[in-house]
């Protein structure tokens, strides 16, 4: 089966460290990490740097977004231009301005998605919904690591239900966009960022996988 794309996938590149630089005008920081080889993009604090240059494999300058000029760097990740549907897969919501068909994996990666982060009874048209942001937000705090991770695990496994019961009688639907499984393989909270990390393992029932990392 066919949809358009609105779920996006990136590998997100590992950061060791963040370093401001002084003297450079415009504000601008130093990321260290260990693969930066296709890198296409550096978010500072959630938003996008406007200019990046790739030092070595090593090491980027990024300038860091207006919008965060003044505020306190908390948080940096880079973007790869390689999709590995590994754990550093990272799933962005996003319609682009001439949306793409897609099929398969990605397919049933976007579709759990979209259920999993609706919230129940928000749509008139399907009540499906996973609710995870909405459960999250009920439940983050400080100490809030195990209340954080049930709640996921909730959502997940309501998911997965519901997602299998509304599969199973629909018989257009093929084996690779199938759901067999759905768990999760990692959780991280970072309470100095206030950032959610969580990762999502994904089985068809053609046997192909897909993990992908949902930021909050």
């Amino acid at each position: 089966m066919i949809d358009f794309q609105v779920v996006r996938l990136q590998d997100v590149l590992p950061v060791t460290s963040i370093s401001p630089l002084p003297g450079v005008t415009p504000r601008s920081v130093e990321i260290t990490g260990t693969d930066f080889i296709n890198v296409e993009s550096v978010y500072i604090n959630d938003s996008l740097s406007p200019s990046i240059i790739v030092m070595s494999e090593k090491r980027i300058l990024a300038q860091v977004p207006d919008d965060q000029r003044l505020e306190t760097i908390r948080a940096a990740y880079v973007l790869s231009t390689r999709l590995t549907f590994t754990q550093r897969s990272l799933v962005e919501l996003s319609v682009g301005r001439r949306p793409q068909t897609v099929s398969g994996i990605l397919m049933l990666v976007q579709n759990f998605v979209r259920i999993l982060l609706r919230t129940p009874g928000t749509n008139i048209f399907n009540s499906l919904g996973g609710g995870m942001f909405e459960s999250i937000g009920k439940n983050i705090g400080a100490n809030s690591r195990d209340r954080v991770g049930s709640s996921i695990a909730v959502s997940v496994a309501r998911t997965r239900q519901a997602f299998i019961a509304a599969q199973t009688p629909d018989r257009r639907i093929p084996p690779e966009e199938r759901l067999l499984t759905a768990d999760i393989i990692g959780l991280s909270i970072v309470p100095e960022q206030g950032t959610i990390y969580a990762t999502i393992a994904l089985t068809s029932q053609a046997g192909t996988s897909a993990a992908a990392t949902i930021i909050r």
